[in-house]
């Protein structure tokens, strides 16, 4: 067999030329001399849509994204499944084999997301829940620090991954739950409630229907349609009465429209007794009677509270190593 490249004579049969060192199997295979074309499709988006040009950059990225000594493995079960193992903490540990590594992570953020949890709503919940993120943030440092020793790759990487991951995964986490479910901290006594209370309430509970008599809800108090009050902060009390009804106490017993209401405010020893009032329309007659600022006696005009100034509505109390339960 003939070398193409020193025309040397070799064995029938040989591979590698005895001579040189070339190749003699590539001397008789095809190669097409005319390219694959772009399509019609793909010039009409590359005309109309520069980005789909940057599709082929952005593979080449992720084909070269350091995720660990596996030169092996072709994109994308190398490069797509480290990125999506990367959503769990620890994930992309277990990924590269790291098995203790990856469980230190998830420990880490597994503990301190429910410690977090537990002290909602107080300081030492926000540390908590920060110190969550931030073991998350160091098992994608601790993957990607290991697949590269350049600085400005790292930096790159890091970046990229970080904002990757707080825009699809706790982007809308945080957008869901902030939707259903929002807290206020109490600073001051107003029984039934104690200082540095929890309560957890629901933004959404009015957002396709009005709200309902005997509801426990958060509200605004500003200036009344009277004007002589002008109550800065949220309150937290229980709607009495709704739009047009009459509203009256005899005995710290409210009467609705003449009739008996089984429903009490919620700290039912601060009732004043004065006469019959009426609900203006699109207001709720809610009885400020955990404020420990507020008088007793000229209550009436405070406790007319326009619809638009109701938060959401209350659904849970809770504090830290002390009681748990529902608003009622």
């Amino acid at each position: 067999m003939r070398c193409p490249s020193c025309e040397f004579q070799n064995i029938p049969g040989t591979v590698v030329c005895g001579r040189c060192g070339a190749r003699l199997d590539l001397s008789a295979a095809a190669v097409d001399v005319h390219p694959p074309r772009a399509g019609r499709a793909q010039k009409v988006l590359r005309r109309w849509f520069p980005l789909y040009a940057w599709r082929h950059r952005v593979s080449f990225w992720l084909e070269s994204l350091p995720l660990g000594p596996m030169p092996t493995l072709r994109w994308p079960r190398r490069t797509a499944g480290g990125l999506v193992c990367m959503v769990v903490p620890g994930g992309a540990q277990f990924y590269l084999g790291r098995r203790r590594r990856g469980w230190a992570f998830l420990g880490a953020f597994a503990a301190c997301l429910a410690s977090g949890v537990f002290f909602l709503g107080t300081t030492m919940g926000n540390v908590l829940l920060g110190l969550a993120l931030s073991a998350h943030l160091s098992s994608i440092i601790d993957a990607i620090w290991s697949g590269s020793h350049e600085m400005p790759t790292r930096l790159e990487y890091l970046a990229m991954t970080a904002c990757a991951v707080a825009l699809v995964v706790y982007w809308p986490v945080v957008a869901l739950v902030g939707r259903y479910a929002s807290f206020v901290r109490l600073q001051a006594n107003a029984p039934p409630f104690a200082q540095g209370d929890v309560v957890v309430y629901n933004p959404s509970a009015y957002a396709g229907s009005p709200p309902e008599i005997g509801d426990v809800v958060l509200y605004d108090m500003g200036r009344n349609q009277t004007g002589n009050y002008l109550i800065q902060g949220a309150r937290i009390d229980r709607i009495l009465a709704g739009p047009g009804q009459t509203v009256a106490f005899r005995n710290a017993q409210p009467i609705i429209d003449g009739v008996p209401s089984a429903w009490r405010p919620l700290n039912a020893h601060r009732v004043p007794a004065f006469g019959e009032t009426r609900v203006p329309e699109g207001c709720y007659f809610i009885l400020p009677s955990t404020d420990p600022i507020l008088p007793v006696e000229p209550m009436t005009p405070a406790a007319v509270v326009p619809a638009t100034a109701i938060r959401g509505k209350a659904v849970w109390l809770h504090r830290p190593f002390g009681r748990w339960s529902r608003v009622r």
